[in-house]
C-alpha cells in the first residue's frame, strides 16, 4: 500500500499540530499554576498587613483633629499668656469696680464694669495706665445713671 505524499504531509502536519497544541498548552498551564501559586503567596503575605493598615486607617482621622488642632493653637498661643495675664490683673481691681463684661479681639480688649463714683473710674484708669500688660487705657462710654462703663485698652505684646 502506497501513500501518496501530499497525504501523508497533511498527516504529519495534523500530527505536528496537534503536538505543538498539547504542548503549548502544557506550557500554558505550568504557566498559570506557577502564576496562582504566586498570587497565593502574595495574598498571605498581605493579609497581616491589611491588619495593620485596618488599624491605622482609624487613625488618620485622629490624626487630622490633632493637627487641625496644633495649629489653631500654634495661631493663639502667643495671645493667649498675655490675655491671661491682663485678665489676672483685671482681677485685682477695686471692689468698688464690678466687671461685668470682657470682650478680647486680638490685641484689644474692652471691659464693661460698673462704677458708681468718678474718682473710682479716675483710680481703675490709672491704674490700669500703669499696667506693663494693658495700655491706653480710656473710656468708651459711661452711663451716669447707672455707671455703667465701657473701658477699652490695648494689650502690650
Amino acid at each position: 500500500m502506497k501513500v501518496h505524499p501530499i497525504a501523508a504531509a497533511i498527516g504529519a502536519i495534523a500530527i505536528a499540530s496537534v503536538l505543538v497544541a498539547l504542548a503549548a498548552r502544557v506550557l500554558i498551564t505550568q504557566a498559570s499554576t506557577r502564576q496562582l501559586a504566586e498570587n497565593d503567596r502574595l495574598e498571605r503575605a498581605l493579609g497581616p498587613l491589611r491588619d495593620k493598615v485596618g488599624e491605622v486607617d482609624p487613625l488618620r482621622g485622629v490624626l487630622e483633629d490633632f493637627l487641625a488642632r496644633k495649629q489653631i493653637i500654634e495661631t493663639i498661643a502667643p495671645a493667649a499668656a498675655p490675655a491671661a495675664e491682663a485678665l489676672a490683673e483685671l482681677s485685682q481691681l477695686p471692689r468698688s469696680v464690678v466687671l461685668k463684661e470682657l470682650n478680647l479681639e486680638r490685641l484689644h480688649l474692652v471691659a464693661t464694669s460698673v462704677v458708681r463714683r468718678d474718682e473710682d473710674l479716675q483710680a481703675v484708669i490709672a491704674k490700669l495706665g500703669t499696667s506693663r500688660l494693658l495700655g491706653n487705657p480710656r473710656v468708651r462710654t459711661r452711663d451716669p445713671k447707672t455707671g455703667t462703663t465701657e473701658v477699652e485698652m490695648d494689650l502690650k505684646p
